[in-house]
Order: structure tokens, then C-alpha cells, then sequence
């Protein structure tokens, strides 16, 4: 599976996520994945501070999987290697280009 058909799979995932108050519709960061192997996957889910306070960790994770397989197909959750859960204000993504010049000799 590649990169355009997994994000069409994962649209229902993805609304889902949204009506529940997982992720807001309007966070472009609230939802995204990367490839770690071709045709496999990491999904990264940063939820909202509130609803993972109204949750225990192990339920909010297991509430997700549970979206996620009445969501999708099996072939699309064979693609998924990691399904990461990270609190939306805590998830910074490494950028590179922020690192400072070198000094001058």
C-alpha cells in the first residue's frame, strides 16, 4: 500500500477521531503518519489535552485501536507497524533547519 491509498483508507479513521474529540478538525498536525519501510506505516494521533484527561492511558489507546478496527480493513491495519499516541501541545516535531549556523574559525 502506498502512501495516497493509505490516506484514502484512513479517512474514516480520521473522521472518527474527530467526532469522538480525539483530534480537532482543524489541527492539520492532529492526524499524520510516515513511512517506515515501503508500503508500512507509523500513525501518529495527537489527541487533545481534553479528551485524553477524560481517559486513562491504557483507555485512551484502547479506544483508538477500537476506532481503528471499525474503521478500516484489514489489509489497511496490516500496513500500520505503530499506532503513536501523543498529547497534542507535548508533540514537537525534529526540524533540522532550526539548528544554529556553525561559528566561524
Amino acid at each position: 500500500m502506498d502512501k495516497r491509498q493509505l490516506t484514502s483508507e484512513l479517512e474514516a479513521f480520521k473522521q472518527a477521531c474527530i467526532h469522538e474529540g480525539c483530534i480537532r478538525a482543524d489541527n492539520e498536525y492532529g492526524f499524520e503518519f510516515e513511512e517506515t519501510y515501503p508500503g508500512i506505516f507509523i500513525i501518529n494521533v495527537n489527541a487533545t489535552k481534553v479528551w485524553l484527561d477524560s481517559k486513562y492511558n491504557v483507555s485512551a489507546l484502547n479506544d483508538l485501536i477500537g476506532l481503528l478496527y471499525r474503521t478500516t480493513e484489514p489489509e489497511t491495519r496490516e500496513s500500520i507497524l505503530t499506532l503513536r499516541l501523543c498529547q497534542e501541545d507535548e508533540f514537537n516535531p525534529v526540524t533540522y533547519d532550526s539548528l544554529p549556523p556553525p561559528k566561524a574559525a
